[in-house]
């Protein structure tokens, strides 16, 4: 009879040992789950013909990428045959995006097949980046664009960002790094095109060019967010304060 009781009690032991496991996993599950979602930029891509109108404390960022190599571009995002058949040889195309007031980061952000981005997210000032995996794992920074304090829609003009091809032995692709960007201005074709992929669009469009400087790239190196605002002021763009945001 002893031995049903202290069999029992073992046996309740153990199950409560393993309820507490469970809450303790479950816990430390849901932290890593906010600490994660802590450092991620919200982002929402508007689909073609949905209505957009006031959109709060987010607003949303449109132009378009068109990447060249050797003076010849090519479309890594179409899905078009012959576009995909020229980008054989060619390397993979990622990008990201860094949200500089919250230290927070966006990753692989969509592009449509011809180049066009369109992207609602928190007002802020962001860099543009994409991963080079060889050597180490680094972040190259090429862009920066601002979402302000107002208005409702901001156009961020046409990126040519022009690269150079690097083979990646660490994960045996095609990488590369940005040589240069310009930045061309078509905002009145472009709020044609916007206009008509959301008829019946209620809202204020402001222009604010993406800025384009040669030290970008070294930024994420030894990060430093007091000499990345320098650089951004520079540039003519001032982080915002959580008041304006």
């Amino acid at each position: 009879m002893l031995a049903g009781v202290v069999g029992g009690t073992r046996s309740r032991d153990k199950y409560r040992d393993r309820g507490r496991c469970m809450r303790k996993t479950g816990l430390i599950v849901l932290i890593l789950a906010v600490f994660v979602l802590t450092g991620c930029v919200w982002l929402r891509y508007p689909e073609p013909g949905e209505p957009l109108g006031k959109l709060g404390d987010r607003a949303l960022v449109y132009g378009k990428i068109t990447i060249k190599e050797g003076g010849k571009e090519f479309k890594p995002w179409s899905s078009n045959l012959l576009d995909v058949l020229a980008t054989f040889g060619r390397p993979n195309v990622d990008f990201s995006i860094f949200w500089v007031e919250a230290g927070a980061r966006g990753f692989s952000v969509a592009v449509e097949g011809d180049g066009h981005f369109y992207w609602i997210i928190p007002r802020g000032t962001y860099l543009l980046y994409h991963t080079c995996l060889d050597p180490l794992p680094s972040n190259e920074a090429f862009a920066a664009f601002q979402v302000p304090a107002r208005g409702d829609a901001v156009y961020a003009g046409t990126l040519i960002v022009h690269v150079e091809s690097e083979y990646e032995s660490s994960s045996d692709e095609i990488g590369f790094r940005v040589t240069a960007v310009e930045v061309e201005d078509a905002y009145e074709e472009e709020l044609k095109i916007l206009r008509k992929r959301h008829p019946g669009l209620a809202l204020d469009v402001t222009k604010i060019l993406a800025r384009y400087d040669p030290v970008f790239p070294g930024l994420f190196k030894d990060y430093d967010r007091y000499q990345c605002e320098r650089i951004l002021n520079r540039n003519g763009l001032t982080l915002l304060s959580y008041g304006t945001r």
